[in-house]
């Protein structure tokens, strides 16, 4: 998706803070980076930061109290797919993926309510919210119920298509490409940043 922390910053007071990996990946404007176990003072509470590799190298889940913003790391039915960055490397970060819900997002407790960074459309709440709690997600999506290399072969199998405007969105992202009008056009047809892990 086309991050909107610029846009954000430039009509309010807001800092823009980043994964500090995002350096790492070619960020190209200022920015606060933001490391695991930063701490960020947000009114009266704090977010903590927990590096969470796998989707990409940089991503990062905030931890807020019982809530854990979980980005694309862990979404209500799914996880983030490993092979955008790099499909050369997909093995390889589906395994820091399992790692990263093993000991980051799972050892939270199950009231923790998970808040992903975007449902699928047709996602329907009566409440109109769009979480979890960490223990319903569990029911359904239970990493631990397979095997290290048995969650690589299947988060690495028959994925979708990559979406098609991928590297364009991360260019504009990073600040190597203008943010123009029509960049809301790269946003359009199917995501495909979720691949479920358990069925």
């Amino acid at each position: 998706h086309v991050s909107g922390v610029r846009a954000v910053a430039a009509e309010t007071d807001a800092e823009r803070v980043l994964p500090a990996g995002a350096e790492g990946r070619g960020l190209e404007y200022d920015a606060s980076l933001v490391a695991d176990g930063d701490v960020l003072t947000v009114g009266d509470r704090e977010l903590a930061v927990r590096h969470a590799p796998g989707h990409t190298t940089e991503l990062v889940v905030l931890e807020w109290g019982t809530d854990l913003f979980t980005a694309d790391c862990l979404f209500l039915d799914g996880v983030g797919r490993p092979d955008l960055e790099d499909e050369d490397r997909a093995r390889e970060l589906a395994g820091r993926q399992y790692d990263t819900l093993a000991d980051v997002v799972v050892a939270f407790p199950d009231d923790t309510r998970v808040l992903p960074g975007h449902v699928e459309a047709d996602t329907e709440r009566s409440d109109g919210g769009f979480e979890r709690s960490l223990g319903a997600v569990r029911e359904t999506l239970d990493p631990a119920a397979l095997s290290r290399e048995a969650f690589v072969e299947r988060l690495t199998t028959d994925l979708p298509p990559r979406p098609a405007n991928y590297e364009d969105i991360v260019a504009v992202n990073l600040g190597r490409r203008p943010v123009e009008e029509e960049t809301l056009e790269l946003e359009r047809g199917p995501n495909n940043c979720a691949v479920s892990s358990a069925d």
